[in-house]
């Protein structure tokens, strides 16, 4: 069971804030290894795992859409610790002039901070900088907090060659709930500081995952922060373990006699489980003979 730090709110406004993870399988891995967009492509793997989120079970990627950004992070962590352990490594390069020392990374997942949601609700009131054509009138919007399918719609822009105000647009008028019938207050009237002043609400508010890691180069021994991008580093390890998923298949196939769609129904801890006790019994031939 994985606690998530928002929580979704369903149809009726009830909060479901439990969900019921399960394990990534070789199919599942073989399947994501064509996805395109990283958010679409955290939809797909979630879509794929969560059993259940809180006493709704039926999980398609409409709903994997409508979760709260860290909440999907947090689900990713646990899947990927299922998958690949507890630990995350890889290096930086220190960007101190005149040094360039590569500088080895290595923590736990359980050490990421995660800022859960304080006031949970389906939205929030914003308020707005003060107008001049409004005079002194206070300036309200309703707004609910980015998801899934948000974060998609804001790489789908990007990728088309959007700039970062109107990624920025793009994000603020599908997460506008209300204006509070202000007629002044519309989205295609929302001005640039109205933006910055939703973003920066936004920001504040919702549930965080602090993905920035920090390591001292041992040359100079600076303190190095490296901010951790989630999806494609997930992702990347999943491509980088392509062929190594082909290969596993095949000696688990010449050993055991089983077919390719008994063995990528295995998790990825399951297979090293049955491909060790291979090893074994091939050193305990080998000194034997």
């Amino acid at each position: 069971m994985v606690r998530l730090p928002g929580g979704y709110f369903d149809e009726r406004g009830q909060l479901h804030d439990e969900v019921v993870l399960g394990a990534l399988s070789g199919r599942d891995e073989e399947a994501l290894l064509a996805e395109g967009i990283p958010a679409a492509a955290v939809t797909r793997v979630l879509a794929r795992t969560i059993q259940r989120i809180g006493t709704i079970d039926r999980i398609d990627d409409a709903r994997v859409r409508e979760l709260l950004i860290a909440d999907r992070q947090v689900l990713l962590l646990e899947l990927r610790e299922r998958t690949f352990g507890p630990r995350i490594t890889g290096s930086c390069v220190c960007e101190q002039p005149g040094c360039g020392q590569r500088i080895s990374l290595g923590f736990a997942i359980q050490d990421l901070a995660v800022r859960p949601l304080a006031d949970k609700q389906p939205a929030y009131a914003c308020a707005l900088p003060p107008d001049d054509r409004d005079g002194d009138a206070e300036r309200r919007v309703t707004v609910r907090l980015p998801n899934g399918g948000d974060q998609e719609a804001v790489c789908a822009a990007v990728i088309a060659g959007g700039s970062g105000a109107q990624a920025l647009r793009v994000l603020v008028e599908r997460c506008l709930v209300s204006t509070g019938g202000d007629p002044a207050v519309t989205a295609d009237r929302l001005g640039p500081a109205d933006l910055l002043a939703i973003e920066r609400f936004l920001v504040d508010t919702a549930p965080a995952v602090d993905l920035a890691v920090c390591a001292r180069c041992p040359e100079c021994g600076t303190c190095v922060t490296v901010e951790l991008d989630l999806q494609d580093f997930f992702f990347g390890e999943l491509v980088t373990g392509a062929a190594r998923l082909y290969q596993d298949v095949h000696d688990l196939a010449v050993h055991y006699h089983w077919s390719e769609h008994d063995i990528l129904a295995l998790t990825k801890p399951k297979r090293a489980r049955y491909l060790g006790l291979i090893a074994e019994a091939r050193e305990a031939a080998d000194a034997g003979g």
